[in-house]
C-alpha cells in the first residue's frame, strides 16, 4: 500500500485558479494591501551592435531585457504540490508594469 501522488504544474494552476478566462490577475498591481509597493526590477543587456550609422550618429543594437517583481497574490505551499516552488505562464495572463525605453 504505498500511496503516489501525482503533481502537475496544472494543479498549481487550477488551485490559483489562474486561467486565460480569469482577468483578476492582470487588471491591477500585484499587492494584497494598496499601501504596499511593487518593486520592479529591470535588467537590460546589449548582445550586439547590429548596424552603426555614421552620418546620424545612431546604431541598432540587439537587447536583451528581462523584468522582475513579486506578486503577492500568487502562492501556494510546495509541500502541497510535490515541492514544485515556480511555475511557468503566458505573460498576457499577468499584471505587468509600464515601461519604455528611449533612445
Amino acid at each position: 500500500g504505498v500511496s503516489c501522488k501525482v503533481c502537475s504544474y496544472q494543479d498549481v494552476l487550477d488551485y490559483l485558479n489562474l486561467t486565460v478566462d480569469n482577468s483578476v490577475f492582470k487588471l491591477t498591481r500585484p499587492v494584497l494591501d494598496h499601501t504596499h509597493t511593487t518593486v520592479v526590477k529591470s535588467d537590460i543587456i546589449l548582445y550586439a551592435i547590429l548596424s552603426v550609422v555614421e552620418k546620424t550618429q545612431t546604431f541598432v543594437p540587439f537587447l536583451w531585457a528581462s523584468v522582475q517583481w513579486k506578486d503577492e497574490r500568487i502562492s501556494w505551499d510546495p509541500a502541497q504540490f510535490c515541492g514544485i516552488t515556480e511555475i511557468s505562464v503566458p505573460k498576457d495572463m499577468l499584471w505587468k508594469p509600464d515601461l519604455l525605453i528611449y533612445e
